[in-house]
């Protein structure tokens, strides 16, 4: 007996031996960094080992549900033995100690005793379970739930730590960290985009510049106090100047040394948009002011024309009738620089026209002048026959001014501008050559127009001739190009079926050079005006005028009663609707200025002629143009300032004399 208990004791010592082998193997074998399904597979094969069972099922709460469950109410997201569950799909055990088929279930919580519930592990075996089995179990469940507290916590950090390296590292702003001294140990990727940096673990070194900027900031941070950030204003670094803004703070990690985190904030693009912005923003007020000031001298040009006129008609002697028209000629003369004037930086919904390139180039001989300044000698060159081309001339005059403010600002110390307009054969070996310092043009053959603009200026390099049509490139300071004059260029230029090239060395000046296909079509031009005739022309009406200027329109309303109509004026647009109340018969004509103080004489045409269908219309405006006609039906027109009266005279005549048309869609005739 004694022998028997022996080798029993012995079998007993070495299967809990075996057993706390089997645990002792699950311990090494459960890692933190390995997630649920691994360690819940891993448990249960070590539990059907260590306890010899049939079946063993290990299932797990949902990990939002954890911090509230309990033994009783634990809902499952995970089976990973299912493999030893029934074939019926139920949970494959019953309740605690219960038999099925000869054997018993017993089971275990992993978690509780004030931990959360992470599920439980259910064992199913023929021979009954022993308080030994059920310390095996439980000893199992213990290191299985702490197995399963340390994953669950190693991916948190695994997730925080990846979260925050992605908020560091996509930082728009450089981050650099240094140890007290100021050597770099570590940067995220805008430092080192900032600093032409390789990626960590490298030996860098902050420039020196920057860190005799930064040594006043690092001074107290090494102390701990916290300064507030500051602006370097602009450092030296590698690749140029750059303005940057930064902040610095003392990390302290305990058993590692300190170190000093620095944000360094590039805002040169920053400022230097703003300089643009408020660049622009100047420009716009000037432009206004200029708009306002070519409106009231236009009507001063028309006084002054109106005047002459009427005064030539009454003269007899030629003397004086020539002073008249040169006091006319002077008038036009102005009236073109005022137009020139308010079409700077305007945007008009105008489109191509068949065009003399004489007159749509020439037109601007005078602003060149004013804009090229007294240093550069301005030459025109044009050959005796030259077609026609399509285009838009208001985009056409702003290529050449685009093209010579470029040439101005590449003759800092004057030089000479020369402007060559001819016309040219092209044929396939010309436009699919090079030339001798950039590409020919790329166009099919044919008879084409050709611009040529050189100047004697300090000329391009390759790589600013390649990139010079770029837009937003350019050379200039910030406050004095924009880099889109030579892309507007070419958009203007190709658009019009053409095509544009730049020639350029350094120091032997630049020579851009475009070709607009040539045409023999009729232009697109308005009838001139007639000259003003003594006697009234057409029936008599009745005409509402408009005009805010008191002595523009005396002179309006003198030459058209002297021409037979009947007028009423008005200053404003109050005035105007006060005199068609107070009127029993309706207007024949409005003849309205459009700008009329805080009120608009467009307005007040679509007032009236919602009561009078037939009303005519003649709007005039030193600023604006034909557009504000808009769905005005005819008879209605526009009529730019400074004009002559006999120009009023012909546009009343064509008006009174225009069947009216009830259909809105249909516009009258507009005058560029």
């Amino acid at each position: 007996r004694l022998r028997r208990r022996a080798r029993d004791a012995v079998r007993d010592a070495q299967r809990v031996a075996r057993r706390l082998h089997e645990v002792l193997a699950a311990a090494l074998a459960m890692s933190p960094t390995q997630d649920e399904r691994v360690l819940t597979t891993l448990l249960a094969e070590r539990t059907r080992d260590a306890l010899d069972a049939e079946r063993v099922v290990v299932r797990l709460v949902e990990p939002a549900l954890r911090a509230s469950a309990d033994r009783t109410g634990a809902r499952v997201d995970d089976e990973p033995n299912r493999g030893r569950m029934n074939g019926d799909g139920t949970d494959g055990y019953e309740t605690d100690g219960d038999e099925t088929d000869g054997g018993a279930w017993w089971r275990a919580s992993l978690g509780g005793l004030g931990e959360p519930v992470a599920g439980e592990i259910a064992v199913y075996r023929d021979a009954p379970a022993t308080p030994e089995d059920r310390e095996v179990l439980n000893l199992l469940a213990r290191l299985a739930s702490s197995a399963l507290a340390a994953s669950a916590l190693h991916a948190s950090v695994r997730a925080s730590e990846t979260r925050w390296r992605t908020v560091v590292q996509s930082a728009p702003i450089g981050i650099v960290e240094t140890d007290l001294e100021g050597e770099v140990t570590w940067w995220n990727r805008a430092a080192g985009a900032l600093f032409a940096w390789p990626a960590p673990p490298r030996d860098v070194a902050l420039p020196p510049a920057l860190r005799d900027a930064l040594a006043p900031l690092w001074g107290p941070v090494r102390e701990g106090a916290s300064p507030p950030g500051r602006d370097l204003g602009a450092v030296e670094l590698a690749d140029g100047v750059r303005n940057l803004m930064v902040a610095a703070r003392r990390m302290d990690l305990g058993a590692a040394p300190p170190r000093i985190l620095t944000l360094l904030d590039d805002v040169t693009d920053h400022r230097r948009l703003r300089r643009e912005l408020r660049h622009a923003q100047t420009m716009e007020t000037r432009g206004q002011v200029a708009s306002t000031i070519a409106h009231d001298f236009n009507n001063l040009l028309t006084l002054i024309t109106g005047y002459a006129e009427v005064l030539e008609g009454q003269l007899a002697s030629s003397d004086s009738v020539s002073l008249v028209r040169a006091i006319q000629v002077t008038a036009a003369r102005a009236a073109v620089l005022t137009a020139q004037l308010q079409s700077i930086g305007r945007t008009r919904d105008g489109g191509p026209i068949v065009v003399d390139p004489r007159a749509a180039l020439g037109a601007n001989a005078d602003v060149l002048e004013r804009v090229l300044g007294p240093g550069v000698a301005l030459t025109w060159s044009w050959a005796p026959s030259i077609g026609r081309v399509r285009v838009d001339p208001d985009q056409l005059e702003q290529v050449l001014l685009n093209l010579a403010t470029n040439a101005r600002d590449a003759m800092p110390d004057g030089g000479r501008l020369t402007i060559v307009v001819d016309e040219v054969d092209l044929d396939d070996d010309v436009t699919s050559t090079r030339g001798a310092h950039g590409p020919r043009h790329r166009v099919s053959p044919g008879r084409y127009v050709r611009v040529r603009v050189a100047d004697s200026g300090v000329g391009m390099d390759e790589e600013t001739r390649r990139r010079c049509f770029e837009p937003l490139f350019t050379t200039k300071d910030p406050l004095r190009g924009t880099g889109m004059g030579l892309s507007s260029a070419r958009r203007t230029i190709e658009e019009s079926g053409g095509s544009i090239r730049v020639d350029s060395r350094p120091g032997a000046g630049t020579t851009v050079e475009f070709v607009l296909p040539a045409l023999d079509e009729a232009l697109d031009e308005a009838p001139p005006s007639s000259p003003i005739a003594p006697a009234p022309r057409g029936r008599a009406a009745a005409v509402l005028l408009v005009e805010d200027d008191e002595t523009l329109r005396r002179l309006v309303a003198a030459v058209l009663r002297r021409h037979g109509h009947q007028v009423l004026d008005a200053p404003g647009v109050e005035e105007a609707l006060a005199l068609v109340a107070g009127r029993d018969e309706p207007f024949d004509l409005l003849v309205s200025d459009v700008v009329l103080g805080n009120r608009r004489g467009d307005e007040l045409a679509r007032t009236l002629r919602a009561a009078h269908p037939t009303l005519a219309i003649l709007l005039t405006s030193g600023s604006a143009d034909a557009t504000v006609l808009g769905d005005l039906a005819a008879p209605a027109a526009f009529l730019a300032k400074p004009f002559k009266p006999s120009q009023v005279i012909d546009e009343v005549v064509a008006l009174l004399t225009a069947p009216a048309t009830p259909d809105p869609s249909a516009t009258g005739r507009r005058y560029a």
